[in-house]
């Protein structure tokens, strides 16, 4: 299947996801990414915000939803990383730009403190199983949580930022600081010291 195929099949699937979730675009109370928010491969303004939007913890229920570790098998949320920075990442094995966001991911994971910060990367191609991902990570070097997005916790996203935070050519990436609250940051690539700069500013 080639990577286009593979585009418009996620996108029916993510559309399918939010739909079974009410509508996705993102409300009031439900803040996506600022328009205009300037791109990781430019440089960024003085005053330029170091995080794109925030959501309050109320509005953070996919950090609740169970998750499994494909390399372990261990179920754990994300909540249950509280007190350390996480950074979560939206992504599928069949998606080059997601790959290059992990590697950019293990440059920034190597110059900070493991001890302070977590990464966590939920595929959001359900199409796509254990197994494969795991294959991947493991291909890859990625030493971090994966795990195959469940439905409830994508409709929740998508709830709460947006349709787009599906879509894995997008290097979605949220930031949840260690004071609990989180952000959407913007979309497309983010390099390593993009990287290390939000998640230092986000508690780490």
């Amino acid at each position: 299947m080639s990577s286009v195929s593979r585009s418009i099949g996620a996108i029916l699937v993510m559309v399918a996801i939010a739909g079974c979730g009410g509508s996705a675009a993102p409300s009031a109370q439900s803040p996506s990414v600022l328009s205009g928010s300037v791109s990781a491969t430019a440089e960024h303004p003085t005053g330029a915000p170091t995080i794109a939007a925030s959501a309050s913890p109320a509005a953070l229920g996919w950090r609740s939803i169970p998750i499994a570790d494909v390399r372990s098998g261990a179920t754990l949320r994300i909540v249950d990383l509280a007190g350390k920075v996480v950074v979560v990442e939206l992504m599928a094995t069949w998606c080059p730009p997601c790959l290059e966001q992990q590697r950019q991911l293990l440059i920034a994971k190597r110059q900070l403190d493991p001890g302070r910060v977590a990464f966590v990367s939920i595929d959001a191609d359900t199409r796509e199983n254990a197994s494969t991902i795991l294959s991947y990570a493991e291909k890859h070097g990625f030493d971090w949580v994966y795990t195959v997005g469940p439905p409830a916790l994508l409709r929740d996203l998508a709830d709460v930022y947006g349709i787009g935070v599906l879509d894995p050519p997008a290097t979605p990436v949220v930031v949840i600081a260690r004071d609990g609250s989180a952000a959407l940051t913007e979309t497309g690539l983010k390099l390593s010291d993009r990287l290390v700069e939000l998640i230092r500013a986000a508690g780490a």
